[in-house]
This record gives C-alpha cells, structure tokens and sequence, in this order.
C-alpha cells in the first residue's frame, strides 16, 4: 500500500492515534476496535502507530462482538449481558445510539448482509436473528427466525443471492438453509458434537466447524462432510480470510494457519500469550489477537509473521473489528490534498475522517472527483464518488 503525498503542508501524521494534516510524510492508517468484556468498553487503536485511541469507549455489560461497517461509518457491539447493541460513530468514535433488544436474547454473532444495508444478530436462546438498518440504526420490526437455542450462524454471502444460510442448531446438526425462510432444508449434516463457530470459505466450497472442548474441527467440502481436521488445539476462534482458516488457540498462544480449500496446516504462530479472539485487516497484511487474561492485543505482519508487542487496552478483551484504509483530516482548513500520482485505485473503500468540523479533501482535476461531504467514499478507476 502507497502512502499518500500531498503537495504542500497538507500531508499526514498521528496525532491521538489520527492522522492529522502537517508538514510530514504522509500515510494511510486504519482503526482497530476491541471488546473489553470485563470492563464494558471498547478500546480502540490506530493500526499504524499501535497506539491506542483514549478515552475508552463506554457500551453495555459483557461485549460479545463488535463489528464494523466496511464504509468505516459504524461499528457495533453486541452487549450480551445487557441484551443491546451499542452503535459507535467512526468519525466522533462515541457511540450515538443502543438499540435494545428482547430480555434473554443471548447475542454473540453478527454480520451484515450481501449489501451491508443490515447488520444481522442472532440472538440464540430465542431463536431468532435481528435485523438493524444500517443508514437509520433501527430494529426492523420483523426478524428471522433461526429456531429456539439454535447456535452460531454464518451468512454465505456468494450463495443463493447472499441469502445462503448456515446454522448450527441444538441435535449437533449444521443446517444449510435460507435466510428469509429457515424452514427450507438445503443440506443437513450430523456432527459428533454442538456447533461452536462457523467460518465459511468463499460460496461455501469449504465450511469448518469448531466444537466445545475439541481438538478437531467438522468439515464440509463441497457439500459434503468429509474427514475432521485435527488442528492441536481446542479453538478459542476460528475464521476464514483470502482461502486460509486461522485458528485461534486459547491457552496454547499459538495461532494455526490451514489452507482452507486443502485442510493442510501451513504455519503455527507463536503468540506468546493466550490467544483468545481474531481479526484480519482489511488488506489482508495484519492479524490481530486478542489475549483475554492479559488485558492486550497483538498484530502479526502475516508476510514475515513477526508479533507485536502487546498492546494494553481494557479488561478482558475478546472480539475484534477493524475498519478500512483512512485518511484523517484536522478540520483547521489546510484539509488533505491528493497529488496526480496518489495511488488509491487499489484500495476499494477509504474512509475519509474530518477530524473536527470543516474538513476537507482535495483533489486534483481530472484525476479525482472529490466527495468531502461524505465520511466515505468508493474508489472505481482511480476517481471518488
């Protein structure tokens, strides 16, 4: 990924874990948030500098997930304990609304849908998955229906119109079905224990299960259950990202690399510490891993798999999110000014983050058509629209 030049003073560097305009060298950051679920707060930290972005964030009791919108608009974080779903602004990084939900709804899991229009929460003690408006943050009044103490969900977001359903429901059975209809059986499958996650490779070639206490995860290659795969260790995590599975290993601080589509282990990282949660960025270089009872996180360069060191945050973290490429401006009228030979083509979705009000983008004629009033934009042919 190129750093961003500007012509001038206006160019980038950290300030507060931003990226400010000033005479320096300028850079693409991104923003990583963490779950602190003893301490009900969301951590969050700028990935380039490591450093993290105070104060803490105040949501509900016991964060079981956050998640964040590819626009870098929002994150969410589903409250477990407090059966609400706290909604952070990515511009102001505070939260804006909570959005309750049903008494004993049991949120752990969440993802949006193909047009990222909804965020989808399963609730899993009622059997149902909600459905969040994205652009107006409100509970639509009709969710999904998944059945009563089914388990973890995934959403094949290349099947059947991004509607290619996978549940894990309470017999250890893994159901492929339909979203808006879970009562059409596509495929059914008889595992040897309870769905813990599910990670699903790109239109569901491959799908992995973990289960409780399990050193082996069930797998399903093009639909059909073939032989477990042995992976050491009992996941804490698991997730799929570019065709490789990563396994977090819990109290054996290593994470396992797997070849999604082959099933063979390509690497085994050392993470030095207990390897509770996962996240990859979004292009693809870093992961992080959360360590629940050390109060930290790690971001591994997946190129040369060096480990950080930790990074303090809350207590006891767990789930991660990170948000796309991002260029911050100080909103004190100097703005951030692109150059012909920036090259953001690549990069899909970048966020722009007026740091105070008045921000501007910059963009020289006829190489960029800019959109500063936006907190977004998607990159097509080298222009912003």
């Amino acid at each position: 990924m190129r750093g961003i030049s500007g012509t001038g003073a206006a160019t980038l560097v950290t300030m507060f874990g931003l990226c400010v305009a000033t005479p320096a060298t300028a850079q693409l950051s991104s923003l990583v948030y963490v779950a602190n679920r003893q301490a009900a707060t969301v951590s969050v930290i700028d990935a380039r500098t490591a450093a993290v972005v105070a104060p803490a964030i105040a949501v509900g009791n016991g964060p079981s997930e956050v998640i964040a919108t590819r626009d870098g608009r929002f994150a969410y974080v589903l409250n477990h304990d407090s059966d609400s779903i706290s909604v952070i602004d990515g511009a102001t990084l505070a939260v804006i609304k909570t959005i309750a939900l049903p008494a004993g709804s049991d949120v752990r899991t969440a993802t949006f849908n193909i047009g990222e229009t909804e965020l989808l929460v399963a609730g899993e003690s009622v059997g149902t998955i909600f459905r969040i408006n994205v652009d107006t943050n409100t509970l639509a009044a009709t969710p999904f229906t998944i059945g009563a103490m089914a388990g973890h969900f995934a959403l094949n977001l290349f099947g059947s119109s991004g509607n290619d359903l996978w549940i894990g429901l309470p017999d250890k059975t893994l159901r492929e079905t339909v979203l808006f209809d879970s009562s059409i059986n596509v495929n059914s499958f008889a595992l040897p224990a309870l769905v813990n996650e599910i990670a699903i490779s790109g239109n569901a070639t491959d799908v992995y299960v973990s289960h409780p206490g399990l050193t082996t995860l069930s797998r399903v290659h093009v639909n059909q259950l073939v032989a477990m795969v042995d992976v050491g260790v009992v996941p804490s995590h698991i997730l799929i990202d570019r065709g490789k599975l990563f396994v977090a290993g819990g109290a054996a601080h290593v994470v396992r690399i797997v070849d999604a589509f082959t099933a063979t282990t390509l690497d085994t990282i050392d993470v030095g510490l207990e390897a509770t949660r996962l996240a990859v960025s979004a292009d693809g270089k870093t992961l992080y891993v959360s360590h629940g009872p050390n109060d930290a996180i790690s971001a591994v360069d997946l190129a040369t798999r060096v480990v950080s060191t930790p990074i303090g945050v809350g207590d006891l973290p767990g789930a991660i999110a990170t948000g796309p490429p991002t260029i911050v401006d100080d909103g004190h009228g100097t703005g951030v000014t692109l150059t012909p030979n920036d090259d953001l083509a690549s990069l899909g979705i970048v966020h722009f983050l007026p740091f105070a009000a008045g921000g501007i983008l910059r963009a020289p004629a006829g190489q960029f058509s800019s959109s500063p009033s936006g907190n977004s934009s998607q990159l097509a042919s080298g222009r912003w629209r």
